[in-house]
């Protein structure tokens, strides 16, 4: 995997999908943030944590509609993007 890069799978998604972060979040201890954007740019989930203990992050998509979304991770000054198709 590419290490700034972040993973999304499976994409196209159906009952979840996982968010594979870069090695490097996992190594910091500052607070991080991941974000679900809609198309229209509508904030549809948010979730912080103090510190990550892995950098894999399940979603359990029952709280999503069907559509494409942006998922956004932030920590710090550093940000990640992804988009993700659910069915």
């Amino acid at each position: 995997s590419r290490p700034n890069q972040m993973q999304v799978f499976p994409n196209p998604a159906t009952d979840g999908f996982m968010v594979d972060l870069p090695e490097r979040f996992v190594k910091s201890a500052s607070p991080s943030s991941l974000e679900i954007f809609n198309l229209d740019g509508r904030k549809v989930y948010e979730e912080r944590y103090k510190r990550l203990s892995s950098s894999a992050i399940w979603i359990k998509s029952d709280l999503l509609k069907a559509g494409a979304y942006i998922v956004k991770f932030h920590q710090n000054n550093d940000l990640c993007t992804s988009k993700v198709l659910l069915k």
